[in-house]
């Protein structure tokens, strides 16, 4: 074996040392193009180096032997696939690049879009931020420009009810006391605009006292006796006698349970049953804690406005089929009660939620409207909804508890 044939044979091997390496390469390259559609485009060039590899092999052997027309064949056979693999690469290497710079280019265009849209709403949510400043100060400035007038109106209403003369008269007298109800449901509804503007601004303030919820449901249930009785409702109350006291603000507890009774009354139909469950749990940071659950035999409430009625100003329903009245059946109303009820618990540390699989004026399915409050005020709670529910739903008041007491 001549100089020629030798040198000829390293270079053979060399090239055979430099194929092998490549195709791991290629290897590697192919699993990352896995499942994208420049996949069985390269898999063809890794048959092709495949291909050289067995040329290069055959090649060193042909050369070692001095086989010289087989060589030569093989040669010019490696020359003609050479030729194709690399017009195989310039073409998919071409095409691979173009898609990856058109999804470049679209990409580039669709963060531009996503930008852009980004900006719009931010724009138009300062907008609403605004708009939605504008609307608590423009309800603020009503209220108690309300407030004035109806103070005056109600103090000579009073004077005109105190005359002897227009006492005298039955007509009169039924006149001056429709006119003291319809003042008496605007000064409620005046001051309900001014806590819910209150709850906005965060005004809300907490003067913070040992408080009796016993004391404080009880006087709230006892208030509604006679619509109780107009509408044959029963309310049941159960395990009350046993909460301890919390620290919070009377007063705004007592009107949070307010308007949870009335909004339970106004969507129970006449002859339904009204609960107040209650009991003393810990929370996911082991507070100890106590919810209170407020559940009908109404109408009930669909799942996707659970949230929404919370929201100030929102009713379900057509409004306009609304009757008037705080206690009568789907009576019509502001829509502010809940939103304050949920701003009273907040500002206490508390959650509030409701439970009711449907609305459905037929059947009756009812609502569970439930209360966390901590018995240190403001002091945040972390609370499961769904193990609560399951413990309240665990004791009926009416079966479970002889202690339960009706109203």
């Amino acid at each position: 074996m001549s100089l020629f044939d030798t040198v000829t044979a390293l270079f053979i091997l060399a090239g055979a040392i430099v194929m092998t390496t490549s195709l791991f390469g290629m290897a590697k390259l192919l699993r990352l193009l896995n499942n994208s559609p420049y996949y069985r485009r390269w898999r063809v060039l890794l048959f092709f180096m495949l291909f050289f590899l067995v040329g290069y092999v055959a090649s060193f052997f042909l050369v070692v032997f001095n086989y010289t027309e087989p060589l030569l064949f093989l040669t010019g056979a490696i020359y003609l696939f050479g030729a194709m693999f690399v017009a195989v690469v310039i073409r998919d290497g071409r095409s691979t690049i173009t898609d990856l710079f058109e999804t470049s280019v679209s990409k580039d265009e669709l963060e531009q879009v996503v930008q852009e849209r980004t900006l719009e709403i931010d724009s138009i949510k300062n907008n609403l931020e605004v708009l939605n400043d504008i609307k608590s100060d423009f309800i603020n400035v009503i209220a108690h420009e309300l407030r004035t007038p109806l103070t005056v109106i109600k103090g000579y209403t009073q004077v005109l009810e105190n005359h002897q003369v227009l006492n005298d008269d039955d007509d009169t007298k039924l006149l001056l006391n429709g006119l003291g109800v319809g003042i008496e449901r605007l000064f409620e509804t005046v001051n309900l605009l001014l806590d819910v503007t209150r709850i906005d601004s965060q005004a809300l303030e907490i003067r913070q006292e040992n408080v009796s919820l016993y004391n404080v449901i009880t006087n709230v249930t006892s208030s509604f006796q006679l619509s109780l009785q107009e509408r044959q409702l029963t309310l049941t109350i159960s395990n009350l006698e046993n909460l301890p006291n919390i620290q919070g603000d009377t007063n705004l507890l007592r009107k949070m349970f307010y308007h949870l009774v009335v909004n339970a009354i106004k969507y129970t139909p006449d002859g339904g049953k009204i609960t107040i469950t209650c009991h003393q749990f810990k929370d996911a940071k082991q507070q100890t804690a106590v919810q209170i659950a407020i559940c009908d035999t109404g109408i009930g409430i669909d799942p996707e406005h659970h949230e929404l009625i919370f929201e100030r100003f929102y009713q379900t329903g057509q409004l306009n089929l609304h009757s008037s009245g705080k206690t009568k059946f789907k009576g019509g109303g502001a829509g502010m009660g809940l939103a304050i009820v949920r701003g009273i618990v907040n500002a206490h540390g508390g959650c509030i939620w409701v439970k009711s699989d449907q609305h459905n004026e037929e059947i009756y399915p009812g609502s569970c409207f439930y209360v966390c409050l901590p018995l240190k005020a403001k002091a945040k709670l972390i609370v499961d909804q769904e193990q609560n529910q399951m413990f309240l739903s665990e004791q009926e008041p009416a079966q479970s508890n002889p202690t339960g007491t009706s109203v």
